[in-house]
Formats: C-alpha cells, sequence, structure tokens
C-alpha cells in the first residue's frame, strides 16, 4: 500500500479510509460482527494506495464466540495481479467475439455469392 509497517495502529476505521469510497459502506457492513449473514470470503474489495493507484484485495474472514466477547479473524490477499489479468483476458475475448461477427458474416455473404450467381 505504500506504507512502513507500524506506520500507523491498525483499525477498521484506517482500513476504510483505503477502500475504495464506492465499495466503503458494503465492506464496513461484512466488518459487523452482529450481521445476520456472516460471508467467510469478501469477494475482491478495490483499495486506494498511498500514490493513488488501484490495488485489489480479497479478505477471509471467520468470527469465533468466546465466551462473552467475539473476535473476527481476518486474512488479506493481495489479488491485484489476479484482477489485472481477468481485466486483459476479458478484453481479448470480447475482441475474439468481434472478429467471430466479422467472420459469420463474411461467411455469409461468401454463402449467398455462391448461391445467387
Amino acid at each position: 500500500m505504500g506504507f512502513n509497517a507500524q506506520a500507523f495502529e491498525g483499525s477498521l476505521e484506517k482500513f476504510l479510509e483505503f477502500v475504495h469510497p464506492e465499495e466503503r459502506l458494503a465492506t464496513q457492513q461484512a466488518f459487523d460482527p452482529e450481521s445476520p449473514e456472516l460471508p467467510f470470503v469478501i469477494n475482491p474489495i478495490k483499495l486506494i494506495s498511498s500514490e493513488g493507484s488501484l490495488k485489489y484485495i480479497r479478505l477471509s474472514k471467520d468470527v469465533i464466540q468466546d465466551g462473552t466477547h467475539k473476535i473476527m479473524l481476518i486474512a488479506i490477499k493481495d489479488v491485484s495481479l489476479e484482477i489485472s489479468k481477468n481485466f486483459k483476458l476479458s478484453a481479448q475475448n470480447r475482441e475474439v467475439m468481434n472478429r467471430n461477427e466479422e467472420l459469420e458474416f463474411f461467411n455469409y455473404v461468401t454463402a449467398m455469392t455462391f448461391r445467387n450467381p
């Protein structure tokens, strides 16, 4: 993220400062231990690094009841490279689909030309 270790004390509020504004509310709700629907894996969350670039992380979490206390365990994985590859692959797939449409049209025109000399 562009910070030195121990540059600031970790907290949910501090973490949410890095979450992209479009995803901040949903991310905050996912961390509510009282929420009736606690997803185990929170799919990619966009973060804004200190340099302003986008990073993507995936969170896995679990809530453990310890008597009267609830403890939330969280594992974080940087999936920025995976997301970047998926974006590129999606763009390539769209290009292939466009080329296939062009070939189908060419095939249709060619077939009609040979049928009707």
